[in-house]
């Protein structure tokens, strides 16, 4: 998956670069910005050497978008079945709803877990790909 964006600060090794949000981000909400906010900004390691207000292409493997979804929802959702089927054992209803909800509570850690362990790995991460070149329109020479 790729995106452009620009880079609107450099710190160091790192660049942080803006990315305009897109019309799927409405229904998704997966990396929490506000239902107002017109972008993003993503810290990323500026192995491309770009500079402040330079155009560039960031991309994340095929399938971790994927990856990432499946594990942010199904992991607590299979823990909240377990903790229902369990619960459905015994005869208390407070006791069935005690194992949901804790069931559910370690399906989130466990997510939580997860990430901690593969965020700093670099098939997980985001990186620059390069620099875009800037374009000029052939009539009147003017940036897009």
């Amino acid at each position: 998956m790729t995106e452009t964006g620009i880079v609107i600060k450099l710190n160091k090794n790192f660049a942080v670069v803006r990315v305009e949000r897109k019309s799927m981000c409405n229904s998704c909400k997966m990396c929490a910005i506000g239902p107002k906010a017109p972008h993003i900004d993503i810290k990323l390691k500026n192995e491309v050497f770009a500079k402040l207000n330079d155009k560039v292409e960031i991309s994340i493997a095929d399938g971790i978008v994927m990856k990432s979804s499946l594990i942010v929802y199904v992991v607590p959702l299979f823990f909240a079945f377990i903790g229902l089927l369990v619960g459905l054992l015994l005869t208390s209803e407070i006791m069935q709803l005690v194992l949901f909800l804790g069931f559910l509570t370690f399906g989130f850690l466990c997510v939580f877990l997860i990430n901690i362990y593969i965020k700093n790995r670099p098939k997980y991460q985001q990186r620059i790909v390069r620099v875009l070149a800037e374009e000029k329109t052939e009539c009147t020479g003017e940036k897009l």
